[in-house]
């Protein structure tokens, strides 16, 4: 069954797509899906990557095939899927990027599956030490941050 997806995918957007993948009492619709990725062309907020991401964990623990249609880049620099491959999604979810050139951003973190049941370790080791580069503080500094998170 092939999944188009909105042309924006954000907060508000989620819903859309989460009705056409999962039915009324919270089971896949099918047992194999491809999500075409060619119909998202305005944008992606970070929220929509995660929401994409642990989407496609869910159907897979359930035993789904999920197929992902990258479609063709026209406008590369301007795409979603620039984004996309720069915070190494198709990376975690093909195996590979779809440009040899795409590179994790300064300005953000690559994607990276944390587990509910140990989220410290991801907020120690990766999270504090990008966000206080970003911020040019020392990570003591932002120790409140962390207990908040935590």
């Amino acid at each position: 069954m092939k999944i188009d997806l909105p042309r924006r995918l954000n907060r508000d957007s989620m819903y859309t797509l989460l009705q056409k993948v999962i039915t009324r009492d919270r089971n896949p619709v099918s047992d194999e899906l491809v999500l075409n990725f060619s119909t998202l062309s305005k944008f992606i907020e970070p929220c929509g990557v995660t929401i994409l991401s642990n989407l496609i964990h869910w159907l897979e623990n359930r035993g789904v095939t999920v197929d992902i249609l990258p479609g063709e880049v026209s406008r590369w620099e301007d795409s979603p899927n620039k984004f996309l491959d720069d915070s190494m999604f198709f990376e975690q979810h093909l195996g590979e990027k779809l440009n040899e050139y795409s590179r994790v951003r300064v300005t953000t973190l690559p994607l990276q599956h944390v587990n509910a049941k140990d989220p410290m370790g991801w907020l120690s080791y990766k999270f504090t030490p990008w966000l206080s580069r970003q911020l040019d503080v020392p990570p003591n500094r932002l120790a409140t941050i962390q207990v908040c998170m935590e």
